[in-house]
């Protein structure tokens, strides 16, 4: 973790902001000293290892992505880089894509029914661009030798969620929780709430404090709006062979880039009226702001044999190693409270105070796990083929690297890692049928969820995906189009909290349309 140096010169200004009914003490601290901050946790490992068949070109989109042991097609060259031996042709491929994401999300209480919330976003992305060269020597066993670079989109990161109810708890339970740990306060969370008042004491020798205390069984109206973005678009460069028809080898090197951007806005709110404070009488609103972004590269390899024991019958194996991913992140908040208390003389006073933190950064490395792949297909003469892919990935594998000094925080997130994930595997079926220049098309996957704790039905907890294509074939050009539909859902925890208070928890559920359309050019 890299050390964020926070100026301090021993400047202590203690003051009463309120009257009888509490004591708030806005500690404005400038020392010098050095804070270790751990803003990284499991689920930033996950959003990198874990895709969604988000990328990649029509026709094997409209297959479901089932097309490890076929190749000929630039996509199979991420799944089996033997598939590349399959062209026989050199070809230049371009992908376009749109994709729509719809979010709803219902926030959870014992207690309280909330409705449901919906939230919606549109990204138009080059999904591939690649050229292909196919070698054919004149005399051998070995029939091609085919070479390629490209890259292809593996993850997009748009969406938008929101949500809003009531339920029981709020964040500042969180930031109360954190100050009274002991140690300095973090300048991200709790200093935040220390500075503005949402939580407080009289001196040093006491624990913190808040308007919250004795009220955590209370609904109060709680609301987030988040938004993200980015990609990771991997540069492919790979080489294959293929012997007497028989067999097909192949090794690929990956190099990803990903940008990644998530901005948060969440809110809590308690009612109040003319001649009513609330049901917790000094707390009015808090909003507290959370802007993210991360960016790096990685690097990876692959290696992958296709056999055909007979020219209808094909098998594929094939293995990836863990990218290795090499980040910077950049982090701010911000955090305003407004509550409402009695002066010295008995009326009610106002307040609303705002705190920001400093700008955030850090270097780190992320491993994801190994990535093994089994597939088969059945080719039907020339009328079209049926394929199956099975990929096993233990996420519990992912860990984190820190720098020397942070070994600690680098062990704890790992700890996590392995408590909240486990193996699971990603299953794809695809079926193709021809009419002379004319291929149609179908798919179905099913994902599974790396959570351990959805880890135990997998057919009922794994995220649904379904396809459709079409697409025609001429000697030196060919064109597909394909749609592809996949549903996710989540349990989101907008901010965690020890099992002392009620914990805060959404309900998402994602559906995601994909349209990408592809052009090739054969030579």
């Amino acid at each position: 973790m890299s050390c964020l140096p926070v100026l301090l010169a021993i400047n202590w200004i203690n003051f009463t902001k309120v009257m009888p009914m509490k004591w708030k003490i806005i500690t404005c601290v400038n020392l010098i000293v050095v804070a270790s901050l751990n803003a990284q946790t499991p689920a930033d490992a996950l959003r990198l290892s874990y895709q969604t068949l988000g990328g990649g070109t029509a026709r094997s989109m409209g297959v479901g992505s089932a097309i490890g042991a076929l190749g000929a097609d630039y996509t199979a060259v991420g799944i089996n880089p033997a598939g590349l031996a399959s062209y026989r042709t050199s070809e230049i491929v371009l992908s376009l894509g749109l994709s729509q994401s719809r979010t709803n999300a219902i926030l959870k209480d014992k207690t309280v029914v909330n409705a449901s919330n919906q939230d919606q976003s549109t990204k138009f992305f080059i999904s591939n661009l690649a050229l292909v060269g196919c070698i054919k020597p004149k005399r051998g066993n070995w029939l091609t030798h085919n070479w390629t670079v490209g890259f292809n989109r593996t993850n997009n990161y748009a969406g938008a969620y929101y949500f809003k109810g009531e339920s029981r708890g709020s964040v500042v339970n969180r930031f109360l929780e954190k100050a009274n740990n002991g140690g300095s306060l973090n300048p991200f969370e709790e200093q935040l709430a220390n500075e503005t008042g949402a939580i407080y004491r009289k001196n040093a020798s006491v624990p913190y404090k808040s308007d919250f205390d004795g009220y955590n069984d209370v609904p109060i109206t709680k609301s987030q709006r988040g938004a993200t973005s980015g990609r990771v678009n991997e540069m492919l460069f790979g080489y294959a062979a293929n012997y007497r028809e028989k067999l097909q080898i192949g090794v690929a090197l990956g190099v990803p880039f990903i940008r990644f951007f998530d901005n948060r806005i969440y809110k809590e709110s308690d009612t109040e009226t003319a001649t009513d404070i609330g049901r917790i009488p000094s707390f009015k609103e808090l909003t507290f702001r959370e802007i993210y972004n991360v960016s790096g590269t990685g690097i990876n390899a692959r290696i992958g044999l296709i056999y055909k024991p007979a020219y209808a019958l094909r098998f594929g194996l094939s293995a990836q190693t863990p990218t290795r991913f090499f980040l910077s992140e950049g982090y701010n908040n911000s955090f305003n409270y407004q509550y409402i208390d009695v002066n010295a003389s008995g009326g009610l006073v106002e307040g609303n105070e705002t705190s920001r933190s400093p700008d955030g950064t850090f270097d780190y490395k992320i491993n994801t796990p190994w990535k093994f792949t089994a597939s088969s297909a059945y080719v039907i003469g020339k009328n079209g083929f049926v394929s199956a892919d099975i990929d096993f990935i233990n996420y519990s594998r992912m860990n984190f690297e820190y720098g020397i000094e942070d070994k600690d925080a680098q062990q704890s997130v790992n700890d996590d890692i392995r408590v909240d994930y486990a193996s699971t595997a990603n299953l794809r079926l695809g079926a193709e049928m021809a009419f002379d220049i004319f291929r149609f098309r179908a798919g179905l996957a099913t994902l599974g969820l790396p959570s351990r704790a959805s880890n135990t039905g997998y057919f009922e907890n794994a995220a649904k995906m379904m396809s459709l294509g079409a697409g025609l074939r001429e000697n030196h050009f060919y064109f597909d189009m394909a749609f592809q539909f996949i549903r996710t859902s989540d349990v989101f925890k907008p901010y965690q909290v020890s099992t002392d208070y009620e914990q805060t928890v959404v309900n998402r559920t994602r559906n995601s349309s994909l349209i990408v359309a592809t052009a090739g050019i054969k030579f």
